[in-house]
């Protein structure tokens, strides 16, 4: 056995027929329950009585082991059987009455754990034994409970993960009063907890990760929350309610970078400011109003800010320029407006900025961003779609050459694309529909060998697709169509309707090659004939001139032939004519 260890049993009646033992590891303040809330369950005894164990199916029961003694000397009321769900543990050297199965082989158990036991509780192993000589037997156990007893045996237990079809309910009362003040992580998803934060939450003073994901909470945000703030390293509230306002301050102190989620609720008010936060999740929030002024000076330890599909109005504050550690920023799906920040000067760690599907309506790319471009991460990402950009595209947006995807859709970009945008080696990813581009498609765009996405529709680009490296993979007709002016690839599009003079020549051209090619068929077919005439001719006739044996078999055989025909001419007409007597008397 490599792994031996302290366990302590508190049990409690949930009913009449119905008893749990929270196993924890010591009995001292700092005690580590070994199971999280019933949900997660690592090793949580509970003991039924017999009845109750033989409506179990047989494998089930397998599962379970006796506690005769233990319930015949304390709990009179249940002489039954009673199982682990879950891990099992592999000593049981805890002051509690019950025996693991480790009695039936005593030797088992280290001999140091025993003695370190009782001396901390001043008992005897040898003498608690000797007192429970006298329990009798129990006359009958059920033959299926203490598998590895009977069996000499135990087995392992395979723990899968599962989803749950129906909605399950974590039941407990209000004044339900935990017997642990420390726990220091709660992670319950996907079930009915709510509508209010339960109660015994609110006592734990230690709790440093607390997930409510899909609880069904709507209760507000009360004061207990905050006094526990200092020390959040994760306080995920996703996916429920929530349909008041946040608490305008919150004392997101730890150092172990404290990441709030409260996506996916109904909430009100204005985006909060949460100083010592390095990860805020409010999509789908229904927040409104503007995003604060300071935001760039009071939440200076972003990482990540996500606030898309929400009701978020007016500009983005320069302040969030500022932010230097901000590595991920999505503020898509608003209604902002106005000019978008230079994102760069410090912004060394940003990889992915989102800002489509907003109202923005200006973008600048100035000088200073030189200094940024060559400490941008790579494979970075810039979506600015769904916007009404105006005006050509930067030419200083072409020198970011860690770029990975760049999507300039749907906004209202005019004049040509930059012919220096092959300089964006690194492109993984680039779209530019659904502006008024116009102009040939840039010959450098062939040296982006890593490009593979493109979407260059409905604009108003001209002239030939080019066909070198990745352009030869493009062969999608939607990367291209809505652009009449294009030609090339697999776009329908006939070249000469844009160049008359040439269309005319290249006209000419093909009705010559078309003449060339009927001579040529009818050559062939001439020619086909005459090989067929001659083949047939000596393969019949020829042999019969050569081969005098053939030669009398065959006109023998055509002898044969006739004479049977006439023969059976004659014979019809004569029966004719008896028919219809018209034969001479």
């Amino acid at each position: 056995m490599s792994r031996q260890i302290e366990t302590h049993h508190y049990c409690s009646r949930l009913s009449q027929n119905f008893i749990q033992c929270a196993v924890y590891d010591t009995d001292e303040i700092n005690a580590l329950l070994l199971v999280v809330l019933w949900v997660c369950a690592i090793s949580v005894e509970y003991i039924v009585p017999a009845d109750v164990f033989e409506t179990f199916p047989p494998e089930e029961q397998k599962l379970w082991h006796s506690h005769a003694y233990e319930t015949s000397k304390t709990l009179p009321k249940l002489t039954a059987n009673s199982g682990v769900r879950g891990r099992l543990t592999e000593a049981s050297c805890a002051p509690a009455l019950m025996m693991s199965p480790q009695a039936v082989s005593p030797g088992l158990v280290r001999a140091d754990l025993v003695l370190e036991r009782d001396a901390k509780y001043n008992i005897s192993s040898d003498g608690l034994k000797s007192s429970r000589l006298e329990i009798p037997e129990p006359e009958m156990i059920n033959p299926l409970a203490d598998y590895w007893k009977q069996h000499g045996k135990g087995f392992g237990i395979n723990i899968e993960e599962t989803e749950m079809k129906n909605p399950f309910a974590l039941k407990v009362t209000q004044d339900w009063i935990p017997p642990f003040k420390h726990l220091y992580q709660v992670e319950i998803r996907d079930c009915q907890v709510g509508p209010t934060f339960p109660n015994w939450l609110r006592n734990q003073m230690s709790l440093e990760n607390v997930i409510l994901e899909n609880v069904g909470i709507s209760e507000e945000i009360l004061g207990w929350l905050y006094n526990m703030s200092s020390h959040i390293e994760q306080l995920d509230l996703s996916h429920n309610k929530i349909s008041r306002y946040l608490p305008k301050k919150m004392n997101f102190s730890s150092s172990n970078s404290p990441k709030v989620n409260f996506a996916f609720n109904q909430l009100k008010g204005p985006i909060p400011i949460w100083s010592g936060v390095t990860a805020l999740y409010l999509r789908y929030s229904l927040l409104s109003g503007t995003l604060p002024a300071n935001i760039g000076e009071e939440m200076s330890h972003l990482k990540e800010l996500d606030l898309s599909n929400d009701l978020l109005n007016r500009s983005i504050p320069l302040s969030i320029t500022r932010i230097q550690n901000l590595s991920y920023l999505d503020l898509s799906k608003n209604h902002l407006t106005g000019e978008i920040p230079v994102f760069g000067m410090g912004m060394q760690r940003l990889e992915i900025i989102d800002l489509s599907n907003n109202s923005l309506s200006d973008l600048v790319l100035k000088g200073r961003l030189i200094e940024y471009l060559n400490q941008m991460p790579v494979h970075s990402t810039i979506d600015l779609s769904n916007n009404y950009l105006p005006g050509e595209i930067p030419e200083s947006l072409t020198e970011l050459t860690h770029l990975g995807v760049l999507n300039l859709a749907c906004n209202r970009l005019i004049g040509n694309i930059p012919n220096n945008v092959g300089s964006l080696t690194d492109l993984e990813s680039l779209d530019l529909s659904h502006n008024s581009l116009s102009g040939p498609i840039p010959a450098s765009m062939t040296s982006m060998t890593f490009l593979s996405f493109l979407n260059l529709s409905y604009d108003n680009l001209s002239v030939q697709i080019p066909v070198a490296n990745q352009f030869g993979t493009f062969n999608d007709p939607s990367t291209y169509e809505g652009n009449p002016q294009l030609c090339g690839g697999q776009l329908p599009t006939n070249f000469s309707l844009f160049f008359p003079e040439n269309g005319a020549q290249e006209k000419k051209h093909e009705d010559g090659a078309d003449e060339d090619d009927d001579k040529t068929e009818r050559l062939w077919l001439y020619a086909s004939i005459a090989i067929g005439y001659i083949t047939g001719f000596w393969l019949v006739c020829g042999s019969l001139v050569l081969k005098r044996s053939w030669r009398h078999a065959y006109f023998k055989f055509v002898f044969d032939m006739r004479d049977n025909l006439l023969v059976w001419i004659a014979i019809n007409l004569a029966g004719v004519k008896r028919r219809f007597g018209l034969e001479r008397n």
